[in-house]
């Protein structure tokens, strides 16, 4: 089940892929095979979904100031730079694997019935805009709502076939298998990819078969169907693409592949939103880890391994430009602002800011976090860490959750927050708003304001 953070849940199967990112230096970027000009620097527009790959890539530099910030700790003032406003709540019955959340423009008197805060100064008949869960993951179904709460579609979760509901030449394959006495059992089972706004659904047919000799299951996918939310058919995609990342926009997919099980090659598929393969790549040698996009749908980021490369590409596929590692190990990359910046932690203790052609801003050292919010009109960039402790894992508990509030521009610390409910996932919902998840099936929506920093 797909969400706009770096980590995605494939639901039916229940497989968990984290997205990985980070930093080292010094900073070296391999050049890209050069299609068309790149972007203009300093420039950023919707134009931007459509560049083609850049000419070779120069060494990166870092900007000035503070290349590496010390991260000294400034008093807020009286005047709130930034502030935290819980906006509404979210209390689920049954046990929820997962939840997306979409968006309603209801009155004002609705939205207070829904337990939407901060409306006080507002008239009953105003327009304002609610959050309600629009699909919930559980362990058995998958459940679409209406913004009242009532189950519009249900999938269920776990449906497999037998043999006899085969195409023909799949039974013919299937057979050579048995016949060759090397598989015991066959099986196709069905797993779902969620949108990140629930409007669209990938459907993957997978056969899983257990080997005799080696004693473990593999599956190839048959194939990948894609439907909206009232069910109509869009399009699909070819067997063995697996897994499937859907944009933020929901007009775009890219697809990973694998040799079996869960075990990635460096191929990478781009597709629209009707199955129409616009891109495609093949690093050799290499295994893509997983995929993020920005926020607006129109980039995609890339990890791949085991060296750790980082590359970044626009939506129709097109490699904009590659970062190395370097050995050091990334984790929790974020493109943020349509690519204008990129964040990453990396094994050697750096929280790290890129502009978008891939040089190094700042590092800051001994800070990491699971979520980064990046405001520009505030100039300011919020980690948020989620503080996971042996002793409260082990005893089922929430884990505290602290921020990190940081000058964009210089990379300083200006001050933390430490007033946030425990719980023990976060994500982003639009550039002002997060979510924290408790193990309670507690949801808080939160809403971040005040003036920010000038540039």
């Amino acid at each position: 089940m797909a969400r706009k953070s770096g980590k995605w849940i494939l639901v039916g199967s229940l497989v968990s892929i984290l997205m990985m990112g980070g930093l080292g230096l010094p900073m070296e970027k391999k050049a890209a095979k050069s299609e068309e000009p790149t972007l203009q620097e300093g420039v950023q527009t919707e134009a931007a979904a459509e560049v083609k790959e850049s000419p070779a890539i120069v060494k990166g530099k870092k900007s000035q100031p503070a290349a590496e910030a010390k991260g000294e700790s400034v008093k807020l003032e009286e005047s709130k730079i930034v502030e935290l406003k819980l906006i509404m709540e979210y209390k689920f019955d049954e046990p929820t694997i997962d939840v997306i959340f979409g968006k309603s423009e209801v009155t004002v008197k609705e939205a207070r019935a829904l337990g939407m805060k901060e409306l006080e100064r507002k008239r009953a008949e105003e327009k304002v805009k609610v959050l309600y869960p629009k699909v919930m993951d559980t362990k058995n179904v998958i459940k679409f709502l209406d913004k009242e709460g009532k189950v519009i579609k249900e999938i269920r979760k776990g449906r497999e076939d037998s043999i006899d509901t085969y195409l023909p030449e799949q039974r013919e394959e299937i057979k050579r298998w048995l016949a060759m006495k090397e598989f015991e059992e066959t099986a196709r089972t069905y797993d779902y990819t969620i949108s990140p706004k629930g409007d669209i659904i990938l459907e993957t047919q997978e056969i899983y078969y257990a080997t005799k000799n080696w004693g473990m299951s593999r599956f190839w996918n048959d194939m990948t169907k894609i439907y909206n939310i009232d069910g109509n058919y869009l399009g699909e995609i070819e067997r063995e693409r697996w897994p499937l990342f859907i944009s933020p926009n929901e007009k775009y997919i890219v697809a990973l592949n694998h040799t079996g099980g869960e075990v990635f090659t460096g191929e990478v598929y781009f597709y629209d939103i009707n199955g129409n393969l616009l891109k495609e790549h093949n690093f050799k040698s290499e295994e893509a880890y997983g995929v993020d996009f920005s926020e607006d749908g129109n980039y995609a980021g890339i990890l791949f391994g085991p060296s750790y490369i980082y590359r970044l590409f626009n939506i129709q596929g097109y490699l904009l430009w590659e970062y190395d590692f370097e050995g050091k190990t990334p984790y929790f990359i974020s493109i943020h602002n349509s690519a204008r910046y990129i964040t990453w932690y990396t094994s050697d203790k750096l929280f790290s800011l890129i502009d978008k052609k891939g040089n190094l801003i700042w590092s800051l050292p001994n800070i990491e976090g699971d979520l980064v919010k990046c405001n520009l009109n505030k100039n300011i960039l919020i980690l948020f860490d989620v503080e996971r402790t042996r002793e409260r894992r082990v005893k089922g508990l929430d884990f505290a959750i602290v921020g990190y509030i940081i000058n964009l521009q210089t990379g300083e610390i200006i001050d933390y927050i430490k007033n946030l409910p425990e719980g023990i996932e976060m994500w982003s919902i639009e550039e002002d708003e997060f979510i924290i998840k408790s193990r309670e099936n507690h949801y808080y929506l939160y809403k971040i304001t005040g003036k920010g920093v000038g540039k």
